[in-house]
């Protein structure tokens, strides 16, 4: 699946955010650089889906417009990535459904109001995203939920991956955060040595209530419980920008380092390579 970045304008302005202010400073693309967007994300990889992304990119008025243009290049799998909050206009799903949308990635940052409303600093937005979620399934399009990991909102993973299932998600996807303002690292990234349990049983409760669990941006020595329970591992589908991780000294002796996004870069200037424990090689069948 091929991205397209629609720009940066949000209603949302979540604590982890790695735009910044380009939300009200940049914007979102003119209509047209978006419609050109499209033809040229086609011939850059002839592939079978594509995903709009912002921002938010229900804030759009030409989306539907976009998605149409999307389905008419040959895409048959178009995902929208969205706080989902829009959605919770019924007639807006129906809209973007009946013009091709078959995916919806929706950012879901905890099990209740105070938790998510914590993270996005929008009251409300809880409410909204859960309707628009309910929205989007009813209208037939296909909704996994995104959640950033914070040190707010790790503990309560068994509960997300719950209010998931119950909403009719396909998927939950579990994301390391990246790009955090440094002056907040601290106070909203987790240490990797606590993740791993919860994780674990965000996933082994995924697998009772038919919901797949799969994590991403994690460095595979902290993902081999998760693994090990039934997780996946998410693949980018385009490369991740050069630098957002690195490679230590206990990388030289991992078994499966060439396979590993590495420690995001951030995190590793902050607290070091001191958690991450070489794997060895898989044991033969």
């Amino acid at each position: 699946m091929i991205h397209v970045k629609l720009g940066y304008a949000c209603n949302n302005a979540c604590l982890f955010c790695p735009y910044g202010d380009k939300r009200v400073t940049v914007g979102n693309l003119a209509a047209d650089a978006a419609l050109a967007a499209i033809p040229a994300a086609k011939r850059k990889n002839d592939g079978a889906g594509i995903s709009l992304s912002g921002g938010e990119t229900l804030l759009r008025r030409d989306l539907t417009e976009l998605v149409r243009a999307a389905r008419g290049r040959g895409f048959r799998a178009i995902e929208i990535q969205t706080n989902g909050r829009m959605l919770a206009y019924r007639k807006l799903a129906h809209e973007l459904r009946e013009a091709g949308a078959t995916c919806a990635l929706v950012l879901l940052l905890g099990p209740d109001a105070a938790i998510h409303d914590f993270h996005t600093r929008a009251p409300g937005s809880f409410k909204q995203t859960v309707a628009g979620i309910r929205n989007a399934v009813a209208e037939g399009i296909a909704v996994e939920v995104r959640t950033i990991l914070t040190k707010s909102n790790y503990r309560h993973l068994g509960d997300l991956a719950a209010v998931a299932a119950d909403l009719g998600a396909r998927r939950l996807r579990l994301a390391f955060p990246s790009g955090v303002d440094a002056k907040l690292f601290r106070t909203l990234v987790p240490r990797l040595g606590k993740l791993a349990s919860y994780v674990t049983a965000a996933v082994e409760l995924g697998r009772k209530l038919g919901l797949p669990v799969e994590t991403e941006g994690l460095p595979l020595c902290h993902a081999v419980a998760p693994v090990a329970a039934g997780a996946e591992l998410f693949a980018k589908g385009d490369p991740p920008p050069d630098g957002w991780a690195v490679k230590g000294p206990p990388c030289a002796a991992c078994a499966l380092a060439s396979r590993c996004p590495g420690l995001e870069a951030a995190y590793a200037q902050t607290y070091g390579f001191g958690e991450l424990v070489p794997l060895p090689p898989p044991s033969p069948a």
